[in-house]
């Protein structure tokens, strides 16, 4: 789902850049408006990278908001240490 989000967002952002007729087709304007929206439409690209390459590897990831109680549950045995100071 979260992948599915990053994927929109880039292409939403990637649609909304100013564009310039040519004889060869369409290109994107030189401006600063369309570098920002460049920008963020990598970002979003990461975001979708390291989510495919997170559930590649059998990782869930999840938000929650500050202040929220958490619970996690592990399917397999885990050592948890605590170094005295």
């Amino acid at each position: 789902m979260t992948g599915s989000f990053a994927s929109f967002f880039e292409g939403a952002l990637d649609s909304a850049k100013e564009r310039i007729i040519t004889p060869f087709g369409e290109t994107s304007k030189d401006s600063g408006k369309n570098k920002i929206l460049a920008g963020m439409s990598s970002v979003a690209g990461n975001a979708n990278r390291k989510v495919r390459d997170s559930s590649e590897q059998n990782i869930s990831l999840a938000f929650v908001n500050a202040g929220k109680e958490v619970l996690l549950f592990f399917n397999e045995g885990l050592a948890l240490t605590r170094e005295d100071e």
